[in-house]
């Protein structure tokens, strides 16, 4: 079923599924890893859903070498699956979760897209609860 879409989508009777599909040429392995893959390339002039990237991925692990020298010129697309494995460590994974939270609260200027199955499925939660 893998494809060059961009999310997969299953539906039965009342029920559907939605999976990622391709992100900028790469198959993400995780949740996190889908986050930083829709988020890592420069989709607008002032480049903010990367900046809010980098910003997320040093909150988690400020010290950690292969985020603190992460800037706005970086390959992060390339090196996402190392990413999500150093994200893995400790805490790394329920701080980014949080961080995603706390971030787009405290942050005026944090701006993350989310992965296209995370909408579509947000989507059709929304469409289901309007009926």
């Amino acid at each position: 079923m893998l494809t060059d879409r961009e999310e997969l989508s299953i539906n039965y009777k009342n029920i559907s599924m939605y999976s990622q599909g391709k992100i900028n040429e790469n198959y993400a392995t995780s949740f996190e890893e889908a986050i930083i893959l829709t988020n890592a390339v420069n989709n607008n002039d002032k480049n903010l859903n990367k900046k809010s990237l980098i910003k997320l991925l040093q909150y988690v692990h400020p010290r950690m070498k292969y985020f603190e020298d992460i800037d706005e010129t970086s390959d992060i697309a390339s090196k996402s699956y190392m990413y999500q494995v150093k994200l893995s460590e400790g805490n790394g994974k329920s701080k980014f979760s949080t961080g995603l939270v706390f971030l787009s609260v405290t942050d005026d200027e944090f701006n993350i897209k989310l992965p296209q199955y995370i909408e579509s499925g947000l989507e059709s939660l929304c469409n289901y609860f309007k009926e």
